[in-house]
């Protein structure tokens, strides 16, 4: 007996699986508010990723990290600032200009807030083989790639006809 692959899930399949995930996650998002338990707009929590992983960058590095407008960026730092997460401090290869850093206290939210999503993700995952997460986890990370990898094509694809 002998069985047929199963056929390539289309494009339009795999999109409607990822609709439906961002719909969820941003459902849950909403649900637990604007802001984390923390304190920090979500928006603002990349930043401080980006800042604790990568370590002090300007801000305009930021935006471009994060794929976001400079302004944004700005407003978005000022905050983490003003909660004494984020520094400024003088750029070590141009003393007139300014770079971002995690401080300490930045540091330690950014690992509890990473703590948290990590038990959200083992509630959910619990019933899971481990064989399945490493799958999803390959499976994410090359999905994940390939996007930022396009994402230039993408943009250029994408943009509406007026702007070309």
């Amino acid at each position: 007996m002998t069985t047929e692959p199963a056929a390539r899930p289309s494009a339009a399949e795999v999109s409607t699986e990822v609709v439906r995930l961002m719909r969820q996650l941003g459902s849950l998002k909403a649900q637990l508010g604007a802001h984390s338990r923390h304190g920090v707009e979500w928006s603002a929590y990349v930043l401080l990723f980006h800042l604790v992983q990568n370590g002090p960058m300007r801000s305009r590095e930021l935006a471009e990290c994060v794929a976001a407008d400079p302004s944004t960026v700005s407003r978005q730092a000022a905050a983490l600032v003003d909660l004494g997460l984020v520094e400024r401090r003088p750029d070590p290869a141009d003393r007139r200009a300014v770079q971002l850093a995690a401080t300490e206290r930045g540091a330690d939210l950014f690992r509890q807030i990473r703590a948290d999503r990590e038990a959200m993700f083992d509630i959910v995952l619990s019933d899971w083989s481990a064989g399945d997460v490493a799958q999803l986890t390959c499976l994410l990370a090359r999905f994940t790639t390939d996007i930022e990898r396009q994402r230039p094509r993408l943009m250029k694809t994408l943009t509406p006809l007026e702007s070309r």
